[in-house]
């Protein structure tokens, strides 16, 4: 196996910045608004011992994270995820203008499982794609997922009628690195 990718569609973001408003009477304040986004992208892992710049972690340490569930350790790597504005939230109603100083503080709402998971398996020349999609979650975001085959249209195909938790996806992704 050479390749893991783990993907999220959709990870809320709420960016707390400052800035300077101003208001119709010509006076103007400091204050505060909060950006409201959505974040969406893969974190790559790889089989090697110690992981490069791009890879988040080898596959050990992924099973270990499919394990425990808590992806805090990669959030610098969630930093690199595209990101797109849902609302903003003003600390005043009504104003002329803001002008957006810098962003203090930024958290991320990280689904505990994530959307898919893409398999890579390579041996000499033969290349097997599989895919982990999110099928349902119960009420504390913990998913079941379907085994899919993947080719390269990025289509999918259900290889059978089981569904997987992230605990199972650990145990074959240290089963396959063996």
């Amino acid at each position: 196996m050479s390749k893991i990718y783990v993907c999220w569609n959709q990870i809320d973001e709420r960016e707390e910045c400052s800035g300077l408003y101003t208001f119709e009477d010509g006076t103007s304040k400091e204050g505060t608004s909060v950006n409201n986004n959505v974040a969406s992208g893969c974190l790559e892992f790889e089989q090697s011992e110690e992981s490069s710049y791009s890879c988040a972690d080898n596959f050990l340490g992924l099973a270990e994270t499919l394990k425990d569930k808590v992806w805090a350790k990669y959030e610098d790597k969630f930093a690199d995820f595209s990101s797109e504005g849902k609302s903003i939230d003003y600390e005043y109603d009504e104003f002329e203008g803001y002008e957006h100083w810098n962003t203090e503080d930024c958290e991320k709402d990280i689904p505990v499982g994530p959307s898919h998971l893409d398999l890579k398996l390579i041996h000499e020349s033969e290349e097997l794609s599989f895919k982990f999609d999110l099928k349902s979650e119960d009420a504390n975001g913990v998913g079941e997922y379907a085994l899919n085959e993947w080719d390269s249209n990025t289509s999918s195909t259900q290889i059978s009628g089981s569904v997987y938790n992230l605990d199972d996806i650990s145990e074959l992704i240290k089963h396959l690195t063996k």
